[in-house]
């Protein structure tokens, strides 16, 4: 998983690696960046949430993080530089089709929960109201925005966030 050209890699290189079985440049997420035998420069690598949605399953993302960190925008985004907030909002929220977003809020002015909304996800903020999203069988499109950055760490307190372990098990029953 180590970055093209270097002797280590990053988040984002290191990411694409795992989710898509292709090493790129750092900070590049989920692209042929460089030019990869039988893919155009810069054409998208499918990633793995994308080809099990292709194949009807449901899909989603939980990360401590903020969600277009380089990490979990990897799974459903792709661009040339991690650091393109906007653009890797764009790709997680409007293009992926995951059914589930859970996480720390984005570092963009653009990510609020009118956004998240408007992209056709139910938003919830806290513990109490993710408790509270409904557990049918079937899958409802939600986007759950703790904190404002990254979740709490677990030896902080979780005050009113749930712990990565209660995410994990919801996500698996929806």
């Amino acid at each position: 998983t180590v970055s093209v050209g270097s002797a280590w890699g990053d988040s984002a290189s290191g990411a694409t690696s795992v989710f898509t079985g292709h090493n790129v440049y750092g900070g590049v997420i989920s692209v042929a960046l460089p030019p990869d035998p039988g893919f155009a420069e810069g054409q998208e690598y499918e990633t793995f949430l994308e080809y099990m949605r292709a194949r009807g399953r449901a899909s989603g993302v939980i990360t401590t993080k903020h969600l277009n960190d380089a990490t979990p925008a990897a799974f459903a985004g792709h661009d040339a530089s991690r650091f393109s907030n906007v653009p890797l909002l764009e790709d997680i929220f409007q293009r992926s089709g995951l059914d589930l977003i859970w996480g720390g809020r984005a570092t963009s002015y653009a990510m609020t929960p009118a956004w998240a909304t408007s992209n056709g996800y139910a938003v919830v903020t806290n513990r109490t109201q993710w408790l509270a999203l409904p557990e049918t069988g079937s899958v409802t499109r939600s986007c759950a925005l703790f904190g404002y950055d990254t979740m709490r760490y677990e030896y902080d307190g979780m005050a009113d966030q749930p712990h990565l372990s209660e995410l994990t098990a919801k996500a698996l029953r929806l």
